[in-house]
């Protein structure tokens, strides 16, 4: 097996002088020549994994290639063990766990692994950045999952399944049912973890067997959770009710709002509650109060264009167009232009 040092050379992931500088630091300091090239600054954690998987045989994972993950052998492996070494299940085939190490030399994890799950570990290797925002995301989902279906268990007695229309349900015991705590506990869930994503919107969306919960980050619609399709009605109502929407009224479009403050932010909640064939659809958007302290001032404007725009705001009549995809800043936008014209002789609606 060649050393990983001529495969580094050999592959052009390093420069020569860069590996006499990492060998010399090798010998003072006495570490593997991976660890010493970090260290040091001398290559990235990409090019030593490539360099790595080159010299061992070890496939080399991407971020798309851990996008998703066996769920089951995830959880043979304990968060806190997963983020201290740097590694995670993705998949089981009978005894063999596949397992995804930023250092495939590391005998110790390695026979803790086999420890810990009772599994052979076969070994993948990636870079550890791509790897701790994998374990954030799929044991964040776990998570989510296990406080989902805590909070669904207690639910079979909110809303039956028997495919009674609402216009047969007495209203005032369906609303006091969805003041129970399982119900509560879920549409929370289902919020808070969309604020502490960064998520813009939350999609609601009732399919033929199932609720299905999707989060709009990054511009990018994400599916989070599928709910069973006899919990649906009670999420959708409990959603309406705190937007203070008319839960009776499932065959025309609603919309709504919802406030909610954390001890980090402020948002505010717009709920569009849609009828669809399969039933009512609801689209929340969140809005974090914190972009509507924002001046002209401080939006970036150059100092020519915030002249412009100062004098077309301050003109009598006319109309301004603020266009822009989702999360580029046009309520910010707005609001600043509105507190900058606001004044005690105009009412602004």
């Amino acid at each position: 097996m060649q050393l990983l040092g001529e495969v580094l050379l050999k592959e052009k992931l390093i420069e020569e002088d860069k590996l006499k500088i990492g060998l010399k630091r090798q010998k003072e300091i006495g570490k593997r020549l991976g660890e010493v090239l970090l260290a040091e600054g001398l290559i990235t954690d990409e090019k030593l994994a490539y360099g790595l998987s080159c010299q061992l045989g070890i496939p080399l994972l991407t971020a798309e290639g851990l996008m998703k993950v066996d769920k089951s052998a995830m959880e043979l492996i304990p968060e806190f063990f997963a983020r201290e070494y740097h590694c995670m299940a993705f998949g089981k085939d009978g005894d063999n766990l596949h397992v995804v190490l930023v250092d495939p030399e590391d005998i110790v994890v390695i026979d803790n692994l086999h420890k810990i799950t009772a599994h052979q570990i076969v070994i993948s290797i990636a870079p550890q950045l791509i790897i701790d925002e994998a374990i954030e995301k799929h044991y964040k989902e776990l998570r989510t999952t296990g406080e989902v279906s805590e909070a669904l268990s207690g639910m079979d007695f909110i809303i039956s399944s028997d495919g009674r229309e609402i216009d047969d349900i007495d209203v005032n015991k369906l609303k006091a049912e969805l003041d129970e705590a399982p119900i509560v506990k879920l549409v929370n869930l289902i919020i808070s973890e969309a604020i502490k994503s960064r998520a813009t919107d939350i999609h609601i969306e009732p399919l033929f067997d199932a609720l299905l919960i999707r989060y709009r980050i990054d511009g990018a619609l994400q599916e989070i959770m599928t709910a069973p399709q006899k919990s649906s009605m009670a999420i959708i109502s409990r959603v309406k009710i705190m937007a203070n929407l008319n839960i009776a009224e499932r065959r025309l479009p609603q919309d709504g709002r919802i406030s909610i403050k954390t001890p980090e932010r402020e948002v505010d909640v717009r709920v569009s509650v849609l009828p669809t064939v399969r039933g009512e659809k609801i689209v929340m958007r969140l809005l974090d109060k914190k972009g509507f302290e924002f001046t002209l001032a401080n939006l970036g404007f150059e100092n020519d264009m915030l002249h412009i725009f100062r004098k077309w705001i301050a003109m009598p009549y006319g109309m301004i167009i603020v266009s822009g995809p989702t999360g580029s800043g046009k309520s910010t936008t707005l609001h600043a232009a509105l507190k900058a014209v606001q004044n005690e002789e105009d009412n602004i609606v």
